[in-house]
């Protein structure tokens, strides 16, 4: 996820330069938004785990952390859960929650004509939604489910989260 800086205002130009004008600093054609700096951040290192559930969680619990998210769980395609963090109604619930959210996914993406249809968010109340990404490995599907506030911009934080799982998965 990257943070975008506000670009310093402009100072007032003088009434009449006693100098040569310098360039500006951006060209003009470039809009406010893409002329803001990028501040990449560094993905941190997975600690060393003895156990695959420790790492999944600990893969959950820093997406928590990172991307504003109350809880997460992640699970197979039969809704069993592999590992939780956080869960605000028990993580064998949310992950029986997946399996009906997957499969609205599904039908919906068949409807629709869209085969490659891999998320779904559904509006718990009106500051709380609950986010479904679909992934495989080896074949095999597999869900991460993350409750977050309305305003929460969660796709990043869920691709991140994701490629970490397949990794983990695929041991």
């Amino acid at each position: 996820m990257g943070l975008r800086v506000a670009p310093r205002p402009s100072a007032p130009a003088p009434a009449a330069p006693a100098a040569p004008a310098a360039a500006p600093a951006f060209p003009a054609s470039q809009s406010d938004a893409s002329a803001a700096p990028v501040i990449e951040l560094e993905e941190e290192a997975m600690p060393q785990f003895a156990y695959r559930g420790d790492k999944l969680q600990y893969i959950l619990s820093s997406l928590c952390k990172r991307g504003g998210f109350i809880g997460a769980v992640v699970a197979d395609h039969k809704g069993l859960p592999l590992a939780d963090f956080n869960s605000p109604v028990g993580g064998d619930i949310l992950a029986a929650f997946t399996s009906v959210l997957g499969n609205a996914l599904e039908r919906g993406a068949m409807l629709l004509g869209e085969s490659g249809a891999d998320i779904i968010s559904m509006d718990i109340n009106y500051t709380d939604k609950v986010v479904l990404r679909r992934f495989a490995v080896r074949g095999e599907p597999y869900f991460l489910m993350g409750v977050c506030a309305q305003p929460v911009e969660e796709r990043t934080e869920l691709e991140l989260s994701i490629e970490q799982l397949i990794a983990v998965l695929s041991e």
